[in-house]
């Protein structure tokens, strides 16, 4: 009895052949970040945010909430009191960075800080109790406390709460929006890398291949 052959499913997801046409490689960066949208287990559903403020440069994960192709758009959520919104405000200049299946996408842009529209009650509506729960914190993110603390008060310290004790957290919930002005796809395989660079010009993209 002979072996099947190897399947795509076979191969290591980094040493997978990379798209040949740079029509390819715009698909495969925005059919990431679509699905990371809509699947919890997806490797770009968590990314790094980079920002700049008056004490440096900064930065942390956070998860992505929206990825528009024909706008070239990516959304994310924040609290109102963080130091990343304040940072934002201060530089709408931002980066983010992606990574998953051997693929590396660095988007930078400018951001768009959403709290008071309805939009923004739209995502506050689809967001779960659990999720809900970040922006209930008594004090600011960052606020030092003397001992290890969650943050919450007692009546919000269960695993799930009831949906309704969440409500009061819309107050602190904010979107921010970038508009992608630019997109690097890196390719990471033992056979070869490829990378290929996407720069926004009015509502044109413009296109390359790049040294890795």
């Amino acid at each position: 009895m002979t072996d099947d052959p190897a399947t795509d499913r076979d191969v290591d997801p980094a040493d997978r052949a990379a798209p040949d046409t740079l029509d390819g490689v715009w698909d495969d960066a925005w059919t990431r970040l679509e699905a990371a949208v809509r699947r919890r287990q997806h490797p770009y559903r968590t990314c790094v945010v980079a920002t700049s403020g008056d004490d440096g440069v900064d930065a942390r994960t956070v998860v992505l909430r929206g990825a528009d192709r024909a706008a070239g758009t990516l959304r994310f959520h924040t609290d109102r009191r963080s130091a990343k919104l304040a940072q934002l405000l201060h530089d709408r200049r931002v980066a983010l960075v992606f990574y998953g299946d051997g693929v590396q996408v660095r988007a930078r842009g400018i951001a768009s800080v959403q709290a008071d529209d309805a939009r923004v009650d739209s995502a506050w509506a689809a967001t779960p109790a659990m999720s809900r729960r970040c922006y209930l914190t008594a004090a600011a993110p960052g606020t030092p406390n003397i001992t290890p603390t969650s943050g919450l008060p007692p009546e919000l310290a269960m695993l799930r709460p009831p949906l309704e004790l969440t409500a009061r957290g819309r107050e602190a919930f904010a979107v921010v929006a970038v508009r992608v002005q630019s997109i690097d796809w890196l390719h990471l395989a033992a056979r070869g890398q490829r990378r290929a660079g996407f720069s926004r010009d009015g509502e044109r993209w413009m296109a390359t291949w790049m040294v890795p």
